[in-house]
């Protein structure tokens, strides 16, 4: 029988009282923080110490390696833990990079907490006289040379960064910590920062925090190739002219027009499907194309001088990603939302001594359809204190969440609120803090806080408002990732889901498996009628994951011995249910079904059994099984048990192009029973186990 969390990671459980790294870690604790870490905090501990022994530590790796843990499990803390153990135990060199600025200052604090020259507290630390220093951050307010206008801007945000470093010794530092960006383009480039090695030697652990952007799509209009071109036809540097032979105008100014031409052509004359092929990059203008360098695009912004010339720089050196993704066929036009073009391709190949600290990397469906991610399951967090509502607003607001409805203007923003905050005040409480989750456009127009709906009127707090006791806290889609400002909210509503477009999911896969889009592949995507698993799996897991990680804003995060969430509720207003429910036990495992709030404020009685939405068929759940799955074999009966198979129609089910597409996206075969030395008869997947979990854990 397997004992309790805070059992069998207690301070005296053998597996932590006997243990090096489990003593190392509740000082490290302490230390940092101020306190013990709980026995969840410990099993997280134990499976990243356990997941960074098994890891690939050289040579070609397959696939990146990423560990799955609850928010709220100690996972940062942690990491800085096994950083500061593996350089004072064995001399091991690591990096850390961190979503954003303000989690790499608290990773960076953690760390000169533990091995700062003032905090001699670990046995080991300076037992090396190389001058090397033990800890260093390098970023926009971290390096050096920071601008004071950025450093003005982060400490608005209460950014502040306690010591800062040049470049070398960001590089020649035993532990470092930097951004995704810095990451990136030395993995692009081959370019030495300081990343991946310190002075020269590879690094042991490179530690990603929260899913790094694997893939990229760069969506571009012709006018963002033609502002490159004329950054190069109007900004002459000093012999660059006398060099290429030309008179005025960088040698790739007159590619660049040529390609605007093709875009704008293709834009102007596009009609009839969304989805369309798009030849705007040719061989001969890859050539001029790759000759431009990163230099080529700073020098020339900088030249021109401007309020925010690195954003400028940004933009071009995205343009020039998309030019290149384009020129090797990656590049499809989609005329949704106005018309744009999307490219896409894979900048960062799966590496060895890389971890992926991701808490949803078991929802995500781009790891799934990809299979560039090994997903390692800690212990998961218990969610049975935790309640969750589906709520079905009135007629008139169903489904009309989005610009041509509710987002229209002010006045229909207005009329939606008039149901909306009544529906809030009656399920929450007076001193309750509540985070509601909706649309940028909906905040944009302020209406939010207008005085009927806003008690603290007279405040000037966008985000924030009062209204009979309760403190509202808002928040748009996309925002507050890494944030910990709201982990007092008992109260998740959430208003209509986070999807994305249909071009960009596309692009994604693209991205991630390596596939170029044919025109023929365009054409029959095209189709309402046509469903691929792979689209359908990267939009639900999209869901999920987004409303997982939102959800974990609230008070939630915090998890008990056992890694038992706090009371509180969610409130899903309008969601996609079919997708919520088929996630439901990976996103919040341990809480009970949905309730159902009908629009006149009734609820529903829960059904027990399988929850499929109408839209939900056989074949979509076994896709979205096959895509998913940790098992490498499947017998038809664990396809009944799972997805509600009927046997009278198991062959064509299993033959759709649905299945089939999702069998090849995982290699997934088909045998027999028998083949396999089973007893009985019938038919059995199998595939190669790409996926697996530390052991006592």
């Amino acid at each position: 029988m397997t004992l309790p969390v805070r059992s069998a990671f207690s301070a005296t459980a053998p597996r932590v009282a006997f243990d090096h790294f489990h003593q190392f870690h509740d000082t490290a604790y302490l230390r940092m923080i101020g306190r013990r870490p709980s026995a969840f905090e410990r099993a997280t501990s134990s499976a990243l110490k356990e997941t960074y022994s098994r890891m690939p530590k050289g040579g070609r790796a397959a696939t990146f390696t990423a560990l799955s843990a609850a928010t709220g499990a100690g996972k940062t803390t942690s990491a800085c833990a096994l950083m500061a153990f593996l350089m004072a135990t064995e001399g091991k060199t690591c990096a850390y990079v961190a979503p954003t600025l303000a989690v790499a200052e608290e990773v960076h604090r953690h760390l000169l907490a533990l091995v700062g020259r003032e905090n001699r507290h670990i046995e080991g630390v300076f037992s090396h006289s190389d001058g090397f220093l033990p800890a260093a951050a390098y970023s926009s307010i971290h390096k050096a040379n920071a601008s004071p206008r950025t450093l003005d801007q982060y400490a608005e945000q209460g950014v502040v960064p306690s010591r800062q470093y040049t470049a070398e010794e960001f590089r020649r530092a035993r532990l470092v910590i930097t951004t995704h960006e810095r990451w990136r383009h030395e993995l692009a480039t081959g370019e030495d920062l300081g990343v991946l090695k310190c002075n020269g030697q590879d690094r042991a652990l490179v530690l990603v925090d929260e899913e790094p952007d694997l893939e990229r799509t760069a969506v571009r209009q012709p006018e963002d190739v033609s502002a490159l071109a004329s950054l190069f036809a109007d900004v002459e540097l000093k012999g660059e002219a006398r060099a290429f032979g030309f008179t005025s105008a960088h040698h790739a100014a007159e590619t660049l027009v040529a390609v605007h031409g093709r875009m704008r052509d293709i834009k102007d004359n596009s009609t009839g499907q969304f989805l369309q092929s798009a030849d705007v990059v040719t061989e001969a203008d890859l050539e001029h194309l790759n000759a431009i360098t990163e230099q080529d695009i700073t020098a020339r912004v900088y030249a021109i001088g401007g309020a925010d010339t690195a954003a400028a720089v940004d933009l071009h050196l995205g343009t020039l990603a998309f030019l290149r993704f384009a020129g090797q066929g990656r590049v499809f036009y989609s005329r949704g939302e106005g018309g744009a073009f999307y490219a896409y391709g894979s900048p960062v190949a799966p590496q060895p001594r890389h971890l992926i600290l991701d808490g949803t990397a078991d929802l995500n469906g781009m790891y799934a359809v990809g299979r560039h991610v090994t997903v390692v399951s800690s212990v998961p967090a218990n969610y049975e204190r935790v309640r969750l509502f589906a709520v079905q607003p009135p007629k008139e607001f169903k489904g009309r969440m989005r610009s041509r409805g509710i987002l229209r203007n002010d006045t229909a923003v207005r009329d939606y609120l008039d149901w909306f905050m009544p529906f809030l005040i009656e399920r929450t409480q007076p001193g309750q803090h509540v985070l509601v989750y909706c649309k940028k456009a909906l905040l944009d127009y302020g209406v939010h806080r207008l005085p009927e709906f806003n008690e603290r009127a007279d405040r000037r707090e966008r985000y924030v408002t009062e209204l009979q006791g309760r403190v509202i806290h808002w928040c748009s889609f996309g925002r507050g990732r890494g944030l910990n400002e709201w982990k007092d909210c008992s109260a998740y509503f959430r208003l209509g889901d986070f999807m994305l477009q249909r071009a960009v999911v596309l692009s994604r896969i693209g991205a991630t498996t390596g596939e170029r889009f044919t025109a023929d592949d365009l054409r029959r995507l095209n189709s309402g009628a046509v469903r691929d698993a792979r689209i359908d799996t990267a939009q639900a897991a999209h869901c999920a994951v987004t409303n997982k990680q939102d959800a974990a804003r609230i008070c939630i995060r915090h998890l008990d011995d056992d890694g038992r969430a706090k009371e509180a509720d969610l409130f899903m207003v309008d969601c996609d249910m079919g997708t919520l429910q088929a996630y439901r036990e990976r996103m919040f495992p341990g809480a009970g079904q949905y309730g159902v709030i009908r629009a006149d404020g009734s609820e529903a009685p829960q059904r027990s059994g399988v929850n499929r939405s109408p839209k939900d068929g056989a074949a979509a759940r076994v896709a979205e099984l096959l895509l998913t799955t940790e098992l490498d074999r499947l017998t038809v009966a664990d396809l009944t048990d799972r997805c509600g198979l009927r046997s009278d129609t198991q062959a064509r089910t299993l033959s759709t192009a649905e299945v089939r597409t999702a069998m090849q996206a995982r290699g997934w075969t088909e045998t027999t029973r028998r083949a396999l030395g089973m007893p009985g008869k019938g038919k059995v997947l199998t595939r190669s186990a790409t996926r697996e979990s530390p052991s006592g854990s």
